[in-house]
């Protein structure tokens, strides 16, 4: 990012993909002022794991992502990658219209603070019936609310954020590449339909079996 990223570039692109991008980019004023007026002007931006993980002291960014990093209790040295029991909030959604209701995800995701329901529509979540939130409950929202994929509309634009993909093998998973390659056809205005943000699910929505990624 200090090295190459020009504001006059972004005429040349329909949408930013972050892949796993984290921390301070160092961007000047200017900077930042051209990926913001990118994105608000109709621009996608797809924020790929780390991505979520990135210019915390930059309150616009986290803001147009929907939310930051805060933690990963549940992964540990020792056990690096976590099962996550998650839940497909969204099935109509070209992003996740494939998965099965509820799942298993072996992964590195995270807590986010700065999140709200009310400005973003969660696609996939951390699943709460199945999952022991009792050990860290000091790590975790007090609704015990945690979501894993989003979409929200910033400005004209379309925002998709996930934190599935911490390492390089989560995508050969033919699931997680689908995923991002529809987020990045929807942020593109390609496919569906713009954020349309809803409470927490209190039940499952119906749907496939339960499947265990890998």
């Amino acid at each position: 990012m200090t090295a190459g990223f020009q504001p006059v570039g972004l005429r040349d692109f329909d949408a930013v993909v972050v892949v796993s991008a984290t921390g301070d980019w160092g961007l000047d004023a200017s900077q930042k002022a051209a990926l913001l007026d990118f994105v608000r002007a109709g621009g996608g931006l797809v924020a790929i794991h780390g991505g979520v993980d990135a210019n915390h002291g930059w309150k616009e960014y986290v803001d147009m992502v929907g939310g930051a990093f805060v933690s990963h209790p549940f992964n540990n040295h020792a056990w690096p990658l976590f099962p996550f029991p998650l839940r497909t909030e969204n099935r109509d959604s070209p992003m996740t219209s494939f998965l099965p209701a509820r799942w298993i995800r072996q992964d590195e995701l995270y807590v986010v603070r700065n999140f709200s329901r009310a400005d973003a529509e969660v696609l996939l979540s951390m699943d709460g019936e199945r999952l022991d939130m009792t050990r860290i409950p000091e790590q975790l929202p007090p609704d015990r609310d945690v979501p894993v994929a989003w979409i929200k509309q910033y400005g004209k634009g379309r925002v998709f954020a996930s934190t599935i993909g911490h390492a390089k093998e989560a995508f050969d998973d033919p699931d997680v590449a689908r995923m991002y390659t529809e987020a990045i056809r929807w942020a593109l205005r390609l496919s569906g339909d713009d954020a349309r943000p809803h409470p927490a699910l209190t039940e499952p929505r119906p749907g496939g079996p339960t499947r265990t990624g890998r």
